[in-house]
């Protein structure tokens, strides 16, 4: 018996409709299924333009994402499988097999340098080399790669690496070369110093060590032209007055590390080295002469004492003998200052200082105690096996100018401030 006609309209109705929707799901199902996978995450996408190449088709776009992205989650055989798929011939797959080969771990960092400086304006071919170099530890490989990307139109990610390779290279230059000025290598530091400036341009720590390392080296010259490259702030300060000092410009050396920051780390030692140097500049030939003696004389030790400390002659104000063997001698003028403030004497009886006679280290003391006292300091005890602060070195028993010098100078400067 069939059915009424109209329930049979109904359920043909119904029937066509489920039809219908089986047909449409299948449509939606096939469309995901053949949806190319997305671009990588982890290495620069192969295939945005411009290629020289010709353009994939859209099977051949679909076989390199999926090889990506089946590289990605560490799955070789599905990547090299779905590259099969694409030309290899094409600058693109080539990419990608060597982004495929990265992304499983193998060392790519030349062969990607290769391509991508054989495609010349292939940026995401210098994109990865640089992300294939960086890997491998070669920065300055990497760096030159990542400028190239950054200059072919690179966006955030290639000028974020470009950043991040330069302190690198900066850092590890920066140390070798430190390292070398450590252990007294100038020439080492010099040569770190330049190769790096090549590779980051204008760096001012750079510029910094390799002024160093041309004075460690005495080419003030070549420290010269670059120094004033360097900002007034206080190492730069310190190193152009550096420069000056090793030019012989100890005028302008003074300048310079009077307007270093109080804080800065030598600057006390630098500045009152430099107006030493001024003055001795300007000082009598005898007194030269009395700062390099080997064998220190009373004359010269006398010369000494007026030339470091100068407030010796405003106490010279005692009555002295006429030493008749000062009459001829360069020094008079001070032997007779140091006389008549105290600090040293002669024999009234002969009427003799003893100019020739050589000094030794106690009578170097006594002379010592007598001028601080002349100057009216608090005793300074001489350092013995239990060292002070504030102590005085007890001298050699051969008396130097050199150390002479130093001695007296300690005295003059006791609470001084030689920073103004």
């Amino acid at each position: 018996m069939s059915a009424p006609p109209a329930l049979r309209g109904m359920w043909l109705g119904r029937y066509s409709s489920a039809l219908v929707l089986v047909v449409v799901l299948t449509v939606l199902a096939a469309c995901r299924t053949a949806a190319p996978p997305a671009p990588p995450t982890r290495v620069a996408d192969p295939l945005p333009p411009p290629l020289s190449a010709r353009p994939l088709t859209k099977s051949e776009v679909g076989a390199v994402y999926a090889a990506l992205a089946a590289a990605e989650r560490g799955d070789g055989v599905a990547a090299r499988r779905a590259l099969g798929r694409a030309p290899t011939n094409h600058p693109a797959v080539a990419l990608a097999l060597l982004e495929v080969r990265f992304l499983l771990g193998e060392r790519v960092g030349d062969e990607a340098e290769r391509l991508a400086q054989s495609q010349g304006d292939y940026r995401q071919a210098y994109s990865f080399a640089a992300q294939a170099l960086q890997v491998e530890g070669r920065f300055a490989n990497a760096l030159a790669a990542a400028r190239r990307a950054l200059q072919l139109g690179g966006g955030t990610e290639e000028a974020r690496r470009v950043r991040e390779l330069e302190a690198v290279v900066l850092g590890g230059a920066l140390e070798l070369a430190r390292a070398a000025l450590a252990s007294g290598d100038g020439e080492g530091a010099v040569t770190v110093a330049r190769e790096a400036l090549d590779l980051v341009p204008g760096a001012v720590s750079l510029l910094e060590v390799l002024v160093r390392g041309y004075l460690l080296t005495a080419d003030v010259q070549a420290a010269a032209r670059l120094v004033t490259a360097l900002p007034d702030d206080g190492d730069g300060l310190e190193l152009k007055g550096r420069v000056a000092a090793a030019g012989g410009q100890w005028d302008v050396a003074a300048e310079l590390f009077a307007r270093l920051p109080a804080d800065h780390p030598g600057r006390c030692v630098l500045l009152q080295d430099a107006r030493r140097r001024v003055r001795l500049r300007q000082a009598p030939p005898y007194v030269q002469r009395a700062l390099g003696s080997t064998n220190l004389t009373r004359a010269e030790l006398a010369a000494l004492v007026v030339w470091e400390v100068p407030a010796v002659q405003e106490q010279a104000r005692g009555a002295v003998t006429v030493f008749e063997d000062i009459v001829n001698l360069a020094e008079r003028r001070d032997v007779v200052a140091v006389v008549r403030a105290g600090v040293m004497d002669g024999d009234p009886v002969t009427r003799r200082f003893s100019p020739h006679r050589r000094v030794r280290s106690r009578e170097l003391m006594a002379v010592t105690e007598r001028l601080v006292e002349v100057l009216g300091r608090p005793p300074l005890p001489w350092c013995g096996e239990d060292r002070r602060d504030a102590c005085l070195e007890i001298p050699g028993e051969v008396v130097t100018g050199a150390a002479a010098s130093a001695l007296l100078r300690r005295v003059a400067l006791e609470g001084e401030d030689v920073c103004q």
